[in-house]
């Protein structure tokens, strides 16, 4: 099933800095802003919208997929939400990863932590 949202043209327009692999080759950054009419807080929830789950997933393989890195999800193993992402916020994303299969996922508002993901790509 296509939800629209898959795909390497739904995240271009909201990256503030491309994804960068760190001097260790096992870590990734990017900084993302989600403007307000970002089609996936239309329904979730219209009169206070917050990035949905699913979305900040479909982020992390968007990023691996801008490295040339396999990025087919395989599972998630752990996800965590602590804050709320809303519109407009500079997001700071790191992955770090031990073998390029198994992904630590941070995302951060401010310093904030707001998610937390184990995912596995193959």
């Amino acid at each position: 099933m296509d939800d629209g949202f898959s795909g390497a043209t739904v995240f271009q327009a909201c990256y503030v800095e491309l994804p960068v692999r760190g001097g260790d080759g096992q870590s990734v950054t990017a900084q993302l802003s989600f403007p307000r009419h970002f089609a996936a807080f239309a329904g979730h929830f219209p009169e206070d919208p917050i990035l949905p789950g699913f979305i900040q997933i479909e982020l992390a393989l968007d990023v691996l997929r801008r490295l040339n890195m396999a990025a087919r999800l395989q599972a998630v193993r752990q996800a965590k939400f602590y804050l709320p992402i809303r519109p407009g916020q500079k997001v700071d994303a790191s992955l770090a990863s031990p073998d390029d299969q198994h992904f630590h996922l941070e995302l951060k508002v401010n310093g904030e932590l707001c998610t937390v993901m184990e995912i596995t790509v193959g």
